[in-house]
């Protein structure tokens, strides 16, 4: 019985700290007190998670997306959802990136190599052309890191679609400039993630 008033007194807590709900999906401009919770209200996360892959010739990408719920960003002030991602790439038949597995600890989220919690239906100019979407559907948008270039990153949007019972993602990917916060000291090589630029559409593995 002990052990059951400890799990409510862990589970009150966490509800009172997790109080002022914000939707990550067009969200209240006019923000409420601390603690907030960045929350995925309608569960938009849920339908990327799995594994995925594209497929040209002797060229792949595998990713597998996970939503985390409820992570601690700023000392039990701030919580927010996330999709977090891992990914193998391929290119002419030779594995380039393998960046599994994921990293699940909530202290460690931001350490994945895909990360993020933008959900959006603005900045059309990024967004993958989709002629099978109906125009309601919403974008997620991410960060890309690469395991073998440090300090580089890219942008990704994407939006998932079923056609002809298939589902699929389709997603742009372009890149940014680095970071020169965590650039190793004399680095001089490429500019860009190894995955090139462009649009990709993923079909969900079973």
């Amino acid at each position: 019985m002990r052990y059951t008033y400890i799990l409510i007194a862990i589970i009150t807590t966490l509800s009172c700290k997790a109080q002022n709900i914000v939707p990550i999906y067009e969200g209240p401009e006019d923000l409420p007190p601390l603690p907030r919770y960045y929350k995925d209200v309608d569960n938009d996360f849920n339908a990327y998670e799995g594994e995925w892959k594209w497929e040209d010739g002797n060229n792949s990408l595998t990713i597998v997306f996970e939503k985390k719920v409820m992570i601690e960003e700023s000392n039990g002030n701030v919580f927010q959802d996330f999709l977090i991602g891992t990914y193998i790439y391929i290119e002419n038949g030779n594995e380039l990136i393998n960046s599994f597995p994921l990293q699940t600890n909530p202290q460690n989220i931001r350490d994945n190599y895909i990360s993020g919690w933008n959900i959006t239906t603005f900045y059309k100019a990024y967004f993958p052309p989709c002629p099978e979407c109906d125009g309601s559907e919403r974008y997620i948008k991410l960060n890309i890191t690469d395991p073998n270039r440090p300090g580089l990153w890219a942008r990704l949007c994407m939006v998932h679609f079923t056609d002809n019972g298939v589902e699929k993602i389709r997603m742009r990917i372009w890149n940014t400039d680095r970071d020169p916060s965590i650039i190793p000291p004399g680095y001089t090589g490429p500019t860009e993630i190894t995955i090139p630029e462009g649009v990709y559409t993923f079909i969900k593995q079973d």
